[in-house]
């Protein structure tokens, strides 16, 4: 499937079903890792579509509906609104996104299962 991109300019890609490995590999690292990352095999069950690029603050903002300048701090300006949305807790990321699917940004199952079958 090539890649499709919203009216927000969010380019997503198909990831298929399958497995794959995830987390830190206890390998003789120097640093104590992080607790809950120890290597582990993750399912997806089914394809799913995922952005291609990290978010940038013209669209979270766009989809939040408020300014996010205070959280990313940008004082002097030479930032771009391009640039990607950082500093905002998990409850704003889980916010967007449901944002995002209600604003029917992106397909709905029915239609992602109709897109992938053409």
């Amino acid at each position: 499937m090539e890649p499709i991109t919203n009216y927000l300019g969010i380019r997503l890609v198909q990831i298929p079903k399958g497995e794959f490995q995830m987390g830190i590999p206890d390998d003789g690292n120097a640093a104590e890792l992080p607790e809950g990352v120890p290597v582990h095999t993750v399912n997806i069950t089914e394809p799913i579509l995922m952005s291609a690029h990290e978010v940038s603050i013209q669209q979270f903002q766009s989809v939040m509906r408020k300014s996010f300048r205070k959280v990313i701090q940008l004082d002097d300006m030479s930032h771009s609104i391009d640039f990607p949305i950082t500093n905002m807790t998990w409850e704003d990321a889980v916010l967007f996104c449901s944002r995002l699917l209600t604003l029917g940004l992106i397909f709905a199952r029915v239609e992602f299962s109709a897109f992938i079958a053409t």
